[in-house]
């Protein structure tokens, strides 16, 4: 028998996982933009490669290029603030839950840059 003890009535699963979502999306893009070493505004296949493997993803290179690959919409190499939400929804499909969760855990625990 199905029960919903400590269950809040207004409890609404589709809004707590956008909310899930955009916080996991707004880390990856902090992530992505601090990985921007030139400070250029795009990320070249060596600074996705960074990012990537800060993520905890196996064979970041592999993984970069073909991030690269999905998210270089104009093909010019990088991938530019523009491109950043197709890069954002690549990296949220492949790369493993478990190995995101440690990384943002290790991630929250280095310094803030100023």
């Amino acid at each position: 028998m199905f029960s919903n003890k400590g269950v809040h009535k207004g409890c609404n699963r589709i809004s707590t996982q956008q909310e899930v979502n955009k916080s996991t999306e707004e880390w990856l893009k902090r992530v992505i933009k601090g990985c921007d070493k030139d400070g250029d505004g795009r990320l070249s296949k060596q600074e996705l490669k960074q990012a990537i493997n800060i993520l905890g993803s196996n064979f970041p290179a592999w993984r970069a290029w073909r991030a690269l690959c999905y998210a270089d919409s104009d093909g010019d190499g990088y991938v530019s603030e523009d491109e950043y939400d197709l890069l954002v929804s690549y990296l949220s499909k492949h790369i493993k839950q478990g190995s995101a969760k440690k990384a943002r855990e290790d991630y929250s625990k280095l310094p803030t840059q100023h």
